[in-house]
């Protein structure tokens, strides 16, 4: 391995599990380290030898010579990232079910509360991210929060393609639930230039367990024109009938 590289994608398509997959094959590799919803951080980045950050095309253009960092592009079945968007509330009207992991028992809020620092940490961090999908995407102009999560995998997607593209970086897009081929994870190491990955049994794709639950989403409810975008985008990344998963 002898330059930086990026695995990236939209939220909840598994740049966590890369980068726990990555540093389990010893490669010196960050989750959302280098590129975090605000700023590019020079000193991890001088640090380390990759991140995997969804973040990433945000910064993409503040890194030398751009047209030499490989970036991997995770993608994930739109149902099941929509699905985890939805269970997590990022995309509801306001920033607080979030903040709060949509738990709101009295002796959650007050022992979140008696950790203010905490929870003002929180607060500040979700906002972040809000104002980075605000920023860079037309996502909260959309009605609905299903809509909204929706809209979100067209145009973060969307955005990692053509941030890539417009900087010339060597470029392959990988579908996460792929990972257990060894041909496709022997294409991801000769493309990040790691030598070899291998699967370490019973790896966990989904890292965030600590939101409650909620009823599937109906797409019906989202916009028809926005519902084919999503279409289109579904058949251009190979996606057939698989489950969902929340």
């Amino acid at each position: 391995m002898d330059k930086f590289f990026i695995v990236t994608g939209c939220g909840r398509s598994g740049t966590g599990f890369l980068a726990n997959l990555l540093a389990a094959n010893a490669v010196n590799c960050g989750h959302e380290s280098v590129f975090k919803p605000d700023r590019f951080d020079n000193s991890e980045f001088a640090r380390l030898a990759a991140d995997s950050s969804w973040f990433a095309p945000l910064w993409i253009k503040d890194l030398p010579n751009p047209e030499n960092v490989p970036v991997l592009h995770l993608t994930r079945k739109p149902e099941d990232v929509i699905q985890s968007f939805y269970r997590m509330r990022v995309f509801a009207e306001s920033a607080w079910p979030h903040v709060f992991s949509n738990n709101y028992d009295p002796l959650v809020i007050a022992k979140r509360v008696m950790k203010f620092g905490s929870l003002h940490q929180r607060i500040g961090y979700v906002n972040k991210i809000r104002s980075a999908i605000a920023e860079n995407t037309e996502v909260f102009d959309q009605v609905g929060e299903v809509g909204r999560c929706v809209r979100y995998w067209v145009e973060w997607n969307s955005l990692v393609e053509s941030v890539a593209s417009e900087h010339g970086c060597p470029y392959l897009r990988v579908r996460i639930e792929d990972l257990e081929y060894e041909s496709v994870l022997e294409g991801v190491a000769a493309h990040l230039s790691v030598g070899s990955l291998k699967l370490k049994g019973g790896a966990d794709k989904n890292l965030k367990r600590n939101y409650p639950s909620r009823e599937l989403v109906d797409l019906r409810q989202v916009q028809r024109s926005e519902y084919l975008k999503m279409e289109e985008l579904k058949s251009r990344y190979g996606y057939g009938d698989l489950h969902v998963e929340n």
